[in-house]
């Protein structure tokens, strides 16, 4: 788990750039980027198993955003990309107040 306090640098190479908002990053998946399947998996069993302890964090002031972010794979070799999210992730998801992204990486 990770936290950044708003106000601090953003990047370790733009000190200059500070966070407008504090975060915690928590590594809900250990799936590769080509696997977003296993990604949306492992990722409803932490929801499920840790709600009580996601609770607090989306309960919590100071933290101003809880976001879940997907890193996929940019696939150049396709006209079109679809990403489809199930139903159980986003009512989960939304029961604990958090937002979805995805981050696509070529």
């Amino acid at each position: 788990m990770d936290r950044s306090n708003k106000g601090q640098p953003r990047f370790s190479f733009k000190p200059e750039e500070k966070l407008p908002y504090s975060l915690i990053s928590i590594v809900a998946s250990d799936a590769d980027f080509d696997n977003l399947e296993k990604q949306i998996k492992d990722t409803i069993d932490f929801l499920k198993n840790n709600k009580s302890k996601l609770e607090l964090i989306t309960a919590t002031k100071e933290i101003q955003y809880a976001t879940l972010d997907f890193g996929v794979e940019d696939n150049n070799n396709e006209f079109t990309q679809t990403m489809r999210l199930p139903n159980e992730l986003l009512r989960l998801a939304a029961d604990l107040g958090m937002e979805i992204e995805m981050s696509v990486y070529r």
